[in-house]
Order: C-alpha cells, then structure tokens, then sequence
C-alpha cells in the first residue's frame, strides 16, 4: 500500500464542531434579526425551515449546491410563506446576518490545531467542505489560526456542486498532483465524505468525535472506511506510522 502523501478533510463536525448546540444557537440569534428586519419568528419555526432547506441540495440527483442568497431566500420563504414582500435588499441583509454568525459560533479545540500543525510539516493538507458560501467559510477558518495550513480549499458554493459529487474530489486531487491512492480523506459523513472520498480513490478515515454512531455498523458495512478514529490526534499514527525501533520522538 502506497505511503500516504496528503490528507483531505472535511471541515464542519471534522477540524471544528458545527452540530446542534451551534446550529441552534444561530437559529436563536438570527430569529432575533429577522424579528427586526421582517417580523417576529419563533426560533423554532425558523430552525426548521432552515434544516429543511439545507439539506435540499444533498437530496437533488444533480447535487447542485445554492448560492448564498438562493438558500437564504428559500429559508425566508419557508418561515414566512406568501405573507411579507421579500426584496433583494432584504434577502441579502439577512444572510450577512446568518453568514456574520456562522464565522463567530466556529472554534477549534486546542488538540486539534496541534494534530494540524504536526501533521502540516509531514504531509499536505487540504480542505473539502460543503458549505454555500467559501467567503465565510474562510473567515471561520482564519479566525482557527491555521488556514494557511491548507491548500487546497474546496467549498461547494464555488463549485457548485456538493459532496458527494465527484467535482468536489477532482478539484482537490488535481490541485494536489498525487495519485488519489496516496491521499487519505477524513471525515464524519458516511454519503458525502466515505463513500465521495472511496469512489474518488482515496482512502477513506471516519471521524467520529463529534457526531451520533447511530447507525453507524450498517453504514460501515455499506461502505467500510479504511480507518475510523475517535480523537484527531489517532491521525497522526496513521499518516505516519512508527518504524520498529524508533519511537514518536525521533519523528518530531
């Protein structure tokens, strides 16, 4: 088997967290927004629309991602429904708001910027994320203090196509320049990041630390990673493995 030259990864619920308490959190601070700029929402009814509306793109044949604005109008849509004018003025206030809290509610752990860190003077690091708007995602990712660490970064919203399209997997392979083989991918999706990265050809390693495992043995028959790990830090026995003889700290 191939040594491994570059990791992949994906970034929500990966590198940083992005599940419910910070989901719920902006639903609860944006409902507040629009309470201002339209009219009064319950956090609860604009969280659903917008779970409903997030999750489109992943359940289209096409795959084919929303601009920004176009998710933002839907989620208005749906939380208000005919009842108030939406402008383009409006629509775009409100996702500068939703765009402003998502880049505030992302923090890294400690452990993880020093997994990335190490990792980054072993091999190359990329990122693939599926995520509408790459502006924002790259100001998350700055205020990590380790973006420079990665290159490439792929988001969907510049592609136009979510995970598991093979668009997303071809851009960063390519930019890498080594054969997908030698590439491992992480992340905690089983549809868009195990089996996107295995039908890319790389190999495949599920981050469990932040997500359910509900389900998790059936889809791991489905399409078995090649590894699963609990903490970021497991990554580093993987990608480079120690020799007989030789211990952590001669690699370091």
């Amino acid at each position: 088997m191939p040594a491994i030259e570059a990791v992949l990864f994906d970034y929500g619920n990966t590198i940083v967290q992005y599940d419910r308490p910070q989901i719920e959190w902006i639903h609860a601070e944006l409902s507040q927004v629009l309470s201002r700029l339209l009219a009064p929402v319950d956090p609860m009814v604009l969280g659903a629309a917008m779970d409903h509306v997030c999750v489109q793109p992943h359940l289209s044949p096409d795959l084919r991602e929303y601009t920004p604005c176009e998710q933002m109008e839907l989620v208005l849509r749906k939380t208000y429904g005919d009842s108030l004018p939406l402008t383009e003025e409006t629509i775009a206030a409100a996702n500068a708001a939703f765009q402003a809290l998502f880049v505030s509610s992302i923090r890294i752990e400690d452990e993880s910027v020093g997994v990335v860190r190490r990792l980054s003077r072993k091999v190359r690091l990329g990122l693939v994320s599926n995520y509408p708007c790459g502006d924002s995602l790259r100001r998350s990712l700055r205020s990590t203090g380790i973006a420079d660490l990665f290159d490439p970064i792929v988001v969907s919203g510049e592609v136009g196509y979510v995970k598991p399209h093979p668009r997303m997997f071809s851009i960063a392979l390519d930019a890498l320049g080594v054969p997908p083989g030698s590439v491992l991918y992480v992340g905690d999706n089983w549809i868009a990041d195990m089996l996107g990265g295995r039908r890319a050809g790389m190999r495949t390693c599920h981050f469990r630390g932040y997500t359910s495992k509900v389900h998790a043995a059936e889809l791991a028959r489905s399409c078995p990673p090649d590894f699963a790990i609990q903490r970021l830090s497991e990554l580093e026995s993987i990608v480079t493995p120690e020799l007989p003889g030789h211990s952590a700290a001669d690699r370091s």
